[in-house]
């Protein structure tokens, strides 16, 4: 998007700087006050765009879809396999752009994602573990909606949980969750970057043990994005044992751009608490919870990131 000068009626304004929503980048790279009359909405919750008093010739929406909640991991019996949970999806990314007139109304709706939650715990023994929650998408009248992450699946006796799928966008789509594991420690979850360079990382999958008890190490979430400016790093995996994962980083509080998914847990077993991480503000996928042994829960499936809705109008 070129840059432009923001408060001139007609004319589109530059991408959300990521650390202020009521400043933005141009095309050189700096950052620009929003002068002139500009008004800028920023919703986090679903509710209403309201028409400026001072009317506007143009309205650019930025919105960015929640992310999936982590799957759970399973609980086996000694000497079976019990794999980790699958990290949670990352959010898909609309921007657009519409006309304001007098035939604008007063009020248009915007429904936000709160971000799927994560898989619960599971207590039974001999069982799989439990799928989170998909995550919505994120709505404004006449543009294409920004689709939620997909759930991590619950982990598995031979295999681990699936990682979420990505969530769908007019702009850019979101990022996979990371698969869980049984010993190995699962591969980072993908993290934005040239096609996909807005939006939250996905959720790292959870760990969980050999037929041996070798436990394993959770994996890292996504990093998430704002363009090739700022990345905030995914929560780092859990240590084996059931170590809680490291905290994702988030987006400064009502600026445009993802956040880190949550990092998996460790696999462990015996007692202790093997949760899989949040994901972070906005967007990001919820970490996958570890493998435990009978006797023991898996711990709860990290939740996913809300989505987020910011209105510039010109």
């Amino acid at each position: 998007m070129a840059i432009v000068k923001a408060g001139v009626p007609g004319q589109c304004p530059a991408l959300p700087n990521p650390t202020d929503a009521t400043k933005f980048l141009s095309g050189a790279g700096a950052f620009t006050s929003v002068v002139g009359g500009a008004d800028v909405q920023v919703i986090t919750a679903t509710g209403n765009w309201v028409k400026p008093a001072a009317g506007g010739a143009l309205m650019t929406v930025y919105m960015m879809g929640g992310g999936g909640g982590g799957g759970s991991g399973r609980v086996s019996a000694a000497a079976a396999t019990a794999y980790g949970g699958g990290g949670g999806g990352s959010g898909g990314t609309t921007i657009g752009a519409l006309p304001v007139s007098a035939d604008t109304p007063a009020t248009l709706p915007a429904t936000m994602s709160p971000g799927g939650g994560g898989g619960a715990a599971q207590t039974a023994d001999g069982t799989n573990g439990n799928l989170g929650t998909a995550a919505s998408a994120t709505t404004f009248p006449f543009l294409t909606n920004a689709g939620g992450g997909g759930a991590g699946g619950g982990g598995l006796l031979a295999s681990g949980g699936g990682g979420g799928t990505i969530g769908t966008g007019g702009t850019h789509n979101g990022l996979a969750g990371r698969t869980g594991t049984a010993n190995l420690t699962p591969t980072k979850a993908p993290s934005a970057a040239n096609l996909t360079p807005y939006g939250g990382g996905g959720g790292g999958g959870g760990a969980g043990l050999s037929v041996a008890d070798a436990q394993g190490v959770g994996g890292e979430g996504g990093d998430g994005g704002y363009g090739l400016v700022t990345t905030r790093a995914g929560g780092t995996g859990g240590a084996a044992g059931g170590g809680a994962p490291g905290a994702a980083t988030g987006a400064p509080a009502n600026s445009f751009g993802g956040g880190g998914g949550g990092g998996g847990s460790g696999g462990r077993a015996g007692g202790g608490t093997n949760n899989g991480g949040a994901g972070a503000i906005y967007g990001a996928g919820g970490g996958g919870s570890g493998g435990t042994r009978n006797g023991y829960d898996s711990g709860v499936g990290g939740a996913g990131a809300q989505g987020l809705v910011i209105v510039v109008t010109v």
